[in-house]
């Protein structure tokens, strides 16, 4: 079980949390707990910035041991160990696993993210929000309020929104912010829309 990840800083995180990887050496092999490491290494990524990252952009690699064997450039010494390792491992069989990164599809996917303007939007709608609708506007631990009454408390507001201006893209406080208002019950629906600034 490895990791062979080409950007140098994802590498060192799915390193640093190796001792939580979901294969586990003698474990039965499984797609399912492939696509769950997976699962678990873009999370990771996503709490350290890497806001554009996707499952594509891994992918994992099982067993080189046959692919090995027509190498035209092997002696025929390296030829024969080849060979008795497969033999050790029709009789126990084994394969290893090295998570890797795709060829680039898109080099931003590996850019770290951070948090630019907050606005929220309390008592408008989302059709609203775009509508010539009278609106107040205030401002509060750097986050922008627009609303049309002070039906809610602005630190209210503030305090339970996880995403920070100039702070680190996390997706967990992205999911924090999301969950902290619905649970509330004050909105039938809660929304966060990100847009990249393309000035940065």
């Amino acid at each position: 079980i490895g990791y062979d990840i080409a950007n140098p800083a994802l590498q060192q995180l799915a390193l640093q949390n190796r001792d939580k990887s979901l294969l586990r050496k003698g474990d039965p092999y499984s797609i399912q707990v492939l696509s769950a490491e997976l699962d678990r290494l873009l999370l990771i990524f996503r709490n350290n910035g890497y806001y554009k990252i996707v499952k594509e952009d891994l992918i994992v690699e099982r067993d080189t041991v046959l692919a090995a064997l027509i190498d035209p450039s092997l002696d025929p010494f390296e030829q024969f160990e080849l060979l008795e390792e497969l033999r050790r491992r029709r009789e126990n069989p084994t394969i290893n696993v090295v998570v890797k990164q795709a060829p680039f599809s898109d080099s931003s996917h590996h850019n770290k993210f951070y948090i630019g303007n907050v606005t929220v939007y309390p008592d408008l709608t989302i059709q609203e929000e775009t509508m010539p609708v009278e609106r107040r506007r205030d401002s509060l631990d750097g986050i922008t309020f627009f609303y049309r009454t002070r039906r809610f408390k602005l630190p209210y507001l503030s305090r339970n929104i996880s995403l920070r201006p100039g702070n680190l893209y996390k997706i967990d406080d992205y999911f924090s912010t999301i969950n902290a208002f619905n649970q509330s019950g004050a909105w039938g629906q809660v929304d966060v829309a990100f847009s990249e600034r393309l000035d940065s």
